[in-house]
């Protein structure tokens, strides 16, 4: 449930950004609606990779393979913010 409700509201903060983008002619105001459109989709990785019951890949005494985490959207959610603060 609340994967789902992450999702909405990145959605909602997508369409958010995109109609400020669209309908904003203010260069400053154009800009902080990128951002938000950039943080929603963010949030929507987040959302997507979030699951109940998976732990962190960190190989401990239990070598299951069906129980960790993915890593690559964390690779692309944090490689998203190191380039955004570029």
């Amino acid at each position: 449930m609340t994967g789902t409700l992450v999702i909405y509201f990145s959605i909602l903060g997508m369409l958010v950004g995109t109609i400020g983008m669209i309908l904003s002619k203010d260069l400053i105001k154009k800009i902080l609606s990128l951002g938000i459109v950039e943080t929603s989709i963010n949030l929507m990785y987040t959302g997507i990779s979030a699951r109940s019951g998976i732990i962190p890949p960190i190989v401990s005494g239990d070598f299951s393979r069906t129980t960790y985490a993915d890593p690559i959207p964390q690779a692309v959610i944090i490689t998203g913010i190191v380039i955004s603060f570029a």
